[in-house]
């Protein structure tokens, strides 16, 4: 297992994450594309992590999947799955949503509000992707966030995660929903993992796991340890492989 410092985890994760990104514009810039890049990068280069120096040390595992089919209802291009380990054997299970979209030339003009209220619809913490070919600064980015110490780390980003209801008050299609939300890096590490951010609905986990939650298109599972020594897993995950499949290179490296 790789052993990490916790702020080099961090930017770590945001510099793959941009990465991926910029391999995708010009030719490949669209959602599902730009998805799958970040999605491989962070599977391939850190399926297993163990962070030091912030707090207790904890781990982490993850892994990621395409949805097979088109499936009924509509919630987020994205799930993310959190199982988060705790002494005693004791777990917690929790899930997210993100709606990626792509920028253009002058904004996010493919947004459509009622699938944004549909998709928020009994959802909490609903997130909207931003995903941007040109650099984010932080200084778009920063009015969202108010822990002090992350600026020097992440200068600029090229996928921002904001509440999709901030962004239904806001009702703009410019880059100036930036404003609204933190670097995807940000949200997966200081939010996601940690617990926060998440639907902790039984029902909602379970019908995610199994595959007949609709509109996803990609899943990414993820096992935090919070017992020192004890290395995550994701063997407890049962994923329904009749609805997800192995997440494959979809870009053109060509």
């Amino acid at each position: 297992m790789t052993q990490v410092q916790y702020f080099e985890w961090l930017i770590k994760v945001e510099e793959l994450i941009t990465a991926a990104i910029d391999g995708c514009h010009p030719r490949d810039w669209k959602e599902d594309l730009i998805s799958s890049a970040w999605l491989k990068s962070l599977r391939d280069t850190l399926p297993t992590v163990s962070i030091q120096g912030f707090g207790s040390p904890f781990a982490v595992a993850w892994d990621a999947y395409k949805a097979n089919g088109i499936l009924e209802q509509q919630h987020g291009d994205i799930a993310v799955l959190v199982e988060l380990r705790f002494a005693n054997k004791k777990f917690l299970r929790g899930v997210a949503f993100l709606e990626a979209k792509r920028s253009y030339k002058k904004g996010y003009r493919a947004l459509k509000w009622r699938q944004l209220e549909k998709l928020s619809t009994g959802i909490s913490n609903h997130r909207l992707l931003l995903y941007d070919y040109q650099p984010i600064s932080f200084n778009e980015w920063m009015v969202a966030f108010h822990t002090p110490w992350h600026p020097w780390l992440l200068r600029n980003t090229r996928a921002i995660a904001a509440p999709t209801i901030h962004a239904l008050s806001f009702r703009s299609k410019t880059r100036k929903l930036h404003t609204l939300g933190v670097p995807l890096g940000i949200q997966m590490c200081t939010r996601y993992l940690c617990g926060l951010d998440l639907d902790y609905s039984s029902t909602l986990v379970h019908d995610v796991e199994r595959g007949v939650l609709g509109g996803i298109r990609f899943l990414l599972v993820v096992s935090v340890s919070l017992v020192d020594g004890v290395e995550p897993t994701l063997q407890r995950w049962r994923i329904n492989n009749q609805h997800y499949g192995v997440l494959v290179d979809l870009v053109n490296r060509s």
